[in-house]
């Protein structure tokens, strides 16, 4: 039998998750106490005891860039020799009969019809899957004919409103460790603490820090809850287009385009060239006929694709700087504060909005004062660190109808003169 020395050395509040089996189990806190690390460190030892474990995260890229390698160079630390398959997300240990898939909240349903005897499932920040019940439904079924007794663990961070808030609160997901916080953890420097506290407060920092589970809306919150669940309406209005542009970098270039009561159509793409971006938006605006597109002038990353589409005279084509003076500047500090306010008032009015991920950015962001009196939003610093990833869904979203009443303004000047021309 195969010896392995496994020095982890769990902080107080984590060796439960080391020393027991339980059927169902997790720990609900605040960031920076180590709740990735539990997570990946059980998945390993399962893997190397000869278990099937099922690994879930919330994206693909959290999976492939972070998890699986992070998971690989503990077991090679261990002096086990691990290799990682990338071609379907699955790592196995020489001498163990076990094997870990990955998956993610957005693909695990293929993966879940592929994999079986699955002993130990994973699922890091779970409060970021859409749909628990559905979630928890497909994985069932890989736990069948487990050769170990079958245990499934979680870790995450509470979501103001979320599905997992509603399950821990009702007693329906185990037993639940509460209570640490980013100062519990010896592992982590004062340096990292003050760092991950500075950016937060109120609401934000009473969820993200001390893990709390909150109820209502964010504090100042923006997008109240008033602003969702809007019922479906037939398509009414004019179509446009908001461009989020993020270049070659890690972020999401996004396509949203909207008319008067919902979204048409999102398209999401990364490291794309002003060429494949303007071959994108040319297809979309063909398809429902766009009549305005407002592009992402910050960063000068939009610029290439602004040149391209203000050559046809038949499109009305914008290019805004978030941080640039409002139009309403008496009672805003800029561009962002005026047009996400406006998509909140659109929202409560009439406007559905049935992208989760862009619901969970903006459910995100609240408002402040400045000096001058004038609204400002909530650092895009703060939103990237509570979402651990950029916010371009939202961006893309509120670009789409920041500028739509001037397109009614013009159609009102447009028929004027028209009925005047009639009149001789």
């Amino acid at each position: 039998m195969r010896t392995i020395n496994v020095d982890i050395r769990p902080e107080p509040y984590q060796r439960s998750f080391f020393t027991q089996r339980e059927r169902l189990s997790g720990m609900y806190s605040g960031r920076g106490v180590g709740k990735s690390w539990v997570m990946h460190n059980k998945a390993c030892i399962a893997l190397a005891s000869g278990e099937n474990v099922l690994y879930l995260t919330p994206t693909n890229s959290l999976l492939r860039k972070q998890m699986m390698p992070r998971m690989l160079s503990t077991l090679r630390s261990w002096g086990l020799t691990a290799t990682w398959n990338k071609s379907d997300e699955t790592i196995s240990v020489d001498g163990s009969t076990g094997i870990l898939w990955g998956a993610s909240y957005r693909n695990y349903d293929d993966v879940c019809r592929g994999a079986d005897g699955v002993s130990t499932v994973c699922y890091d920040e779970l409060a970021k899957a859409d749909d628990l019940p559905m979630l928890f439904a497909a994985v069932a079924p890989t736990m069948r004919g487990a050769r170990f007794e079958p245990q499934t663990i979680y870790a995450t961070t509470p979501r103001k409103g979320g599905q997992c808030d509603r399950m821990v609160l009702n007693n329906e997901l185990g037993r639940v460790v509460t209570g640490a916080t980013i100062d519990d953890n010896t592992h982590v420097t004062e340096a990292e603490r003050e760092n991950m506290k500075r950016f937060l407060k109120g609401d934000l920092y009473r969820q993200e820090i001390q893990g709390q589970i909150l109820s209502g809306d964010i504090e100042s919150a923006v997008f109240t809850s008033d602003c969702f669940g809007r019922m479906w309406q037939p398509p009414r209005g004019y179509a446009s287009m908001g461009i989020d542009c993020a270049g070659h970098g890690r972020d999401y270039n996004v396509f949203y385009v909207i008319d008067d009561v919902h979204i048409l159509e999102k398209v999401k793409i990364q490291k794309a060239d002003s060429f494949e971006m303007n071959s994108i938006a040319r297809g979309l605006i063909q398809k429902y006929k766009v009549r305005q597109v407002t592009v992402d002038g910050t960063g000068g990353y939009g610029q290439a694709i602004y040149d391209f589409l203000k050559l046809d005279p038949s499109l009305q084509v914008y290019f805004t700087n978030f941080g640039q003076a409002a139009e309403d500047h008496e009672h805003f500090a800029n561009a962002r504060a005026e047009m996400f306010f406006r998509l909140a008032e659109a929202m409560k009015l009439e406007f559905r909005l049935d992208d989760a991920e862009t619901e969970e950015e903006l459910r995100i962001i609240s408002s402040d004062v400045n000096v001058s009196g004038k609204c400002l939003l909530v650092s895009k610093d703060v939103i990237k660190k509570v979402l651990q990833r950029s916010p371009d869904s939202s961006d893309a979203l509120a670009l789409a109808y920041y500028n739509r009443r001037k397109m009614s303004t013009l159609d009102v000047a447009v028929n004027s003169m028209y009925k005047k021309m009639r009149m001789f």
